[in-house]
């Protein structure tokens, strides 16, 4: 009788794909086992008890993880140019007479001042590592702080955390699946900043990097910390 039969990995394989295809109640009356049987063997598979090997999609699912797919590239397709349009609108590089300038700052959450700043005409870590330098020294109580960035090689090298871990800092990053939104905050702050002074206001590539040096030097130092009026401050400076 059908319930005293034994049946091996095979077949359980088989009647599981057959009952994908066809539905469990045909698959059933077809191959005559015990309703409750094949019941058992499709729940398996469904926890992972059961591998059904390679081929083991049916048409039917297979089209939908084929949709499935096809939806995740347009997603990581979507997000690779919203990468690419926040870098072009917001990664502050300039260009120069004599070159590129990149700059790189500590922007303090709770006021949005900029308490650490260093710029030199390539994006290396030692650029980052003098801006943290920069920070402890403007202001030693740092300590404890959390400074959070995106997931460039400069922040995940070995020279950064040990600076990290000689002001100590606990560090923060950009999750690993590529959200670019986690860094908005400080993306908008040089978003503002190009707004304010770079858009038709100066004609940078006719200007030096030093010039450029000291021109954004002052706009963070002088005017964003001191004298810039911030709608998160209520309207007042930062200081």
């Amino acid at each position: 009788m059908a319930e005293n039969r034994q049946y091996n990995h095979e077949y359980k394989m088989q009647a599981v794909k057959l009952a994908k295809e066809i539905g469990q109640a045909r698959a059933v009356k077809e191959l005559g086992v015990p309703k409750n049987t094949m019941y058992g063997w499709v729940r398996a598979n469904r926890l992972g008890n059961l591998d059904l090997g390679a081929g083991s999609q049916t048409p039917q699912s297979a089209m939908t993880l084929n949709e499935k797919l096809t939806r995740l590239r347009q997603q990581v397709k979507e997000q690779e140019k919203e990468i690419r349009r926040l870098k072009k609108e917001n990664d502050f590089l300039e260009e120069a007479s004599d070159g590129k300038l990149y700059v790189s700052a500590v922007f303090d959450c709770f006021d949005s001042s900029v308490i650490g700043l260093a710029m030199d005409t390539n994006m290396k870590t030692p650029l980052c590592v003098r801006t943290l330098e920069n920070a402890g020294k403007a202001y030693p109580d740092i300590r404890g702080a959390i400074i959070h960035s995106d997931r460039g090689s400069q922040y995940t090298s070995r020279i950064y955390r040990e600076a990290i871990c000689k002001y100590g800092i606990e560090q923060s990053m950009n999750r690993a699946d590529g959200r670019c939104h986690d860094n908005a905050r400080c993306e908008s702050m040089w978003g503002r900043m190009k707004s304010e002074l770079s858009y038709d206001r100066y004609e940078t590539e006719k200007m030096t990097t030093e010039e450029l040096k000291t021109l954004i030097w002052r706009y963070f130092i002088s005017y964003w910390n001191n004298r810039r009026l911030c709608s998160a401050n209520g309207g007042l400076t930062l200081w």
